[in-house]
């Protein structure tokens, strides 16, 4: 896993979320960063986020909270903290997604393909979503675009091209994080 970085977002006030992450990733032996999360409830975070009335309005069906601003605020440090760093590509989990050896190993595969894509949103949610195309990765993932955008996209894989192309789109946004 040496080109793949493993960067994960926590609210400092959230300790039993980063004690949970924490073991999870040590018991995979992963090297992983804390990135500590914007707070939604502090409004000057929201006010010098880059959030946008005007695009939400247009491309999305309701306001954001501040704590979804928040959300899209600590994406931003993530990119941020792995464009610093030297990794190819990094994994930018949510303090409440949660994977096993398996995954990271098939993670690891894909990193290697870094230079053919920007961004793998990684969704596991109760129901299956239908893929437009799609490419089986091994017998438990599968890469493919969705012909539905899911929400509670927990973590997501960035290539560095990746990584500068959200952190444009955060520039001014209307839309969540899971959705841009």
């Amino acid at each position: 896993m040496d080109n793949l970085g493993i960067f994960y977002i926590n609210l400092a006030r959230s300790q039993d979320r980063r004690r949970a992450m924490e073991a999870e990733l040590n018991k995979y032996h992963c090297t992983y960063t804390r990135v500590e999360a914007a707070d939604g409830k502090q409004p000057e975070m929201v006010e010098n986020s880059g959030y946008s009335a005007k695009l939400n309005k247009k491309y999305y069906h309701k306001s954001l909270s501040s704590g979804e601003i928040g959300c899209v605020e600590s994406h931003k440090r993530a990119l941020n903290a792995f464009l610093q760093s030297d990794f190819q590509c990094a994994l930018i989990l949510e303090d409440d997604a949660r994977a096993n050896y398996d995954f990271f190993q098939e993670l690891t595969s894909v990193a290697q393909t870094a230079n053919s894509w920007d961004i793998v949103k990684l969704y596991l949610g109760k129901k299956k979503k239908r893929l437009g195309t799609a490419a089986k990765i091994s017998e438990n993932l599968t890469i493919g675009i969705p012909q539905k955008i899911p929400n509670s996209t927990l973590a997501q894989l960035v290539s560095r091209e990746g990584a500068e192309k959200l952190m444009q789109a955060y520039a001014e946004f209307g839309e969540p994080s899971d959705v841009l």
